[in-house]
């Protein structure tokens, strides 16, 4: 016969057995009602997101673009709307104030402006942009390529100039980006921000092994070789015109320079040697004259030697009423 006391803890057991089993069951209920509620909210918030972000008042619709001098501004409105034409995984617009991108914003116009150097992109409100361009400063003209490997005597002999009959201006990095004429110095027809900073014309290769002599070919886009170096090769320039060395014209050979003055006289040195090339010069300043007209050519490329080459007298007449500005 079963222990009174014992039917009695039995039966609580099983009532808190099943008191628990209904407790556990309401939580889980609630959190399945919870769960639901904060789904609905969730894609209510996605949905109302979604809605928000396709209204016009957050949709960019106005552009304020400003330029430093020399920048046609005209129909870079169009370029920059069909960057932010379009809609990223068919569902969020490109132009919207939240999520346009700026980098594509940036190579639209670089790619349809060469002449612009930075562009800077900032919000204005929740419906426009301002963009600020910056153009290129021009270092210099380039204005063809090196037909030899060998020095001469004559600039004519030594380049081949490009097809069109013009110079393109150049910046520091030696991206070519407008062309010009090659007597740009004499002038009138460009804007001040059209003078380059030094007024030599560059003939060097470009980088790639473009093909300079192909009829009609347009050079915008491409890079000067060895541009990194030209800043020494002007500063070098500029120091040798205390002897009366007027530069107009500069040939990059492979690893040589050639300097033409306008009296058609030839200087040679080894490219990056600048500092030997000037203080070899410098020992020979009393015993050479770049202002008569008297030199056909000068070697620096030899350590500590000085080769030089003077040309007749009717040579030198014929020189001295030779003007190369306009070359």
């Amino acid at each position: 016969m079963p222990n009174k006391r014992n039917v009695v803890l039995n039966s609580r057991s099983l009532r808190s057995r099943a008191k628990n089993v209904r407790l556990s069951e309401r939580r889980r209920v609630a959190r399945l009602k919870r769960s639901g509620v904060f789904g609905i909210l969730f894609v209510f918030l996605i949905v109302l997101f979604f809605i928000g972000i396709r209204q016009p008042a957050v949709r960019i619709s106005r552009i304020v673009i400003t330029s430093g001098m020399g920048i046609n501004k005209t129909k870079l409105r169009p370029i920059v709307m069909q960057a932010l034409s379009g809609e990223y995984a068919y569902i969020v617009p490109r132009d919207s104030i939240f999520f346009f991108s700026v980098s594509s914003i940036r190579n639209a116009i670089l790619s349809a402006r060469p002449r612009v150097a930075t562009v800077s992109v900032s919000r204005v409100g929740y419906n426009s942009i301002s963009i600020s361009l910056e153009p290129r400063t021009p270092l210099a003209r380039w204005c063809g390529g090196v037909s030899t490997s060998t020095p001469t005597n004559n600039l004519l002999h030594e380049v081949t100039a490009v097809s069109n009959g013009r110079c393109y201006l150049f910046d520091g990095t030696g991206f070519l980006y407008g062309k010009i004429k090659s007597y740009l110095a004499s002038s009138t027809l460009f804007v001040a921000t059209d003078t380059p900073i030094t007024p030599y014309l560059i003939y060097a290769p470009l980088v790639g092994a473009v093909n300079i002599t192909a009829t009609g070919t347009d050079f915008i886009g491409d890079t000067v070789s060895h541009s990194s170096e030209l800043p020494h090769v002007f500063d070098f320039t500029r120091k040798i015109h205390s002897f009366g060395a007027n530069v107009f014209a500069i040939v990059l050979r492979g690893d040589e320079v050639d300097l033409f003055l306008k009296n058609d006289t030839r200087i040679t040195y080894v490219l990056g040697d600048e500092s030997s090339a000037f203080s070899l010069l410098f020992a020979v300043k009393d015993k050479i004259s770049f202002r008569d007209n008297s030199l056909l050519y000068v070697d620096l490329r030899f350590p500590g030697k000085v080769y030089f080459k003077k040309r007749d007298l009717m040579m030198r007449k014929m020189v001295g009423n030779t003007n190369f500005q306009n070359f």
